[in-house]
């Protein structure tokens, strides 16, 4: 009997030993990234890239605390006026810095009397990563209203556009555009209430940038680069 049982036990280890041949175990290297641990980039990590999606919250918050800076008037600030003959274009470009660097350049300019236009370029340590562009024309329109003296004079009609442009390091990923009037006269428009269109775009960034980007970094307008 004894025997008996130890030729099973014998042929027992021997069939393991065939199967862990045939059938090895699965080994999992240790820097094997498993689909399980993989998760979204949480935002502040620098060493992962942001996802789009994160990148335009990220930009949304940084955007509200400059804007909360500038009012509150911590941001350093240096103003430097220009004039394109040729162009016609007459404008102030203001740099605001922190203690890492330019976050926000504004550059307000006019093209003649009836139009004009202010272009905001955001950055987040060192890179664009927003543009708000809200240009304006007006014109004579609509019903005549009186002036201060009573006087009847002619109405007017503002045409404003917006434009938001967002970054991914250094990349569009998107643009937003709205358009309203504001009419003399007439009940004036919320802007906040008209509603964005998304604007098909290839990745590039809009080529006034690059009378932006000169002007960083000499302090100077190149006339040339404007379209």
């Amino acid at each position: 009997m004894q025997k008996l049982l130890l030729a099973l036990s014998i042929a027992y280890f021997l069939s393991a030993c065939a199967s862990e041949e045939t059938n090895p175990p699965i080994v999992v290297e240790t820097n094997e990234v498993l689909p399980s641990t993989v998760t979204k980039n949480p935002q502040g990590n620098k060493d992962l890239p942001l996802t789009d999606d994160e990148a335009i919250t990220r930009i949304r918050a940084f955007f509200q605390k400059v804007s909360s800076q500038r009012t509150a008037g911590t941001l350093k600030s240096e103003e430097v006026e220009y004039a394109c003959e040729g162009t016609g274009q007459v404008g102030v470009v203001t740099f605001y810095s922190d203690a890492g660097g330019v976050v926000l350049v504004e550059n307000e300019y006019g093209m003649g009397d009836h139009a004009g236009q202010t272009d905001q370029w955001y950055f987040i340590e060192g890179k664009l990563a927003f543009l708000y562009a809200q240009a304006g024309t007006w014109q004579f329109g609509g019903a005549m209203t009186k002036d201060q003296d009573g006087n009847e004079v002619p109405g007017t009609i503002d045409k404003i556009t917006e434009n938001r442009y967002y970054f991914n390091d250094g990349v569009l990923v998107k643009h937003l555009t709205k358009y309203y009037e504001i009419e003399s006269g007439k009940e004036e428009v919320d802007p906040n209430n008209v509603p964005n269109e998304t604007v098909p775009h290839n990745g590039e960034t809009p080529e006034s940038y690059d009378f932006i980007a000169a002007f960083m970094a000499t302090r100077t307008p190149d006339c040339g680069l404007i379209e």
